[in-house]
């Protein structure tokens, strides 16, 4: 899912929700964003992932495991984009 060459790479959780089926605080749905820079060019994806902690004797020992991962969306062929990092953005309000 990762190319080759790749310079930079931003993962931003997007939305978060109990995964289905599980005990709470044991299991999520995912939704990230992520943004891909190779040099001039990027990529930005959004995929949703399914994980869950580890039962029993495996706590604390083993990592979390994805379940379930989805592409939902990719964006390619971004040239000499710059991000911002220090500001936030977001949506102007309707009619200003």
């Amino acid at each position: 899912m990762v190319p080759q060459g790749i310079t930079r790479v931003v993962v931003r959780n997007a939305i978060d929700r109990a995964l289905q089926g599980t005990l709470p605080g044991e299991g999520y749905r995912l939704v990230v964003e992520v943004f891909m820079e190779t040099g001039p060019r990027g990529r930005i994806a959004t995929w949703r992932l399914d994980i869950r902690r580890p039962r029993g004797e495996d706590l604390g020992r083993q990592p979390w495991r994805i379940l379930a991962e989805d592409r939902l969306a990719s964006i390619e062929g971004l040239h000499r984009l710059a991000l911002q990092s220090g500001k936030a953005i977001r949506g102007e309000e309707p009619g200003r």
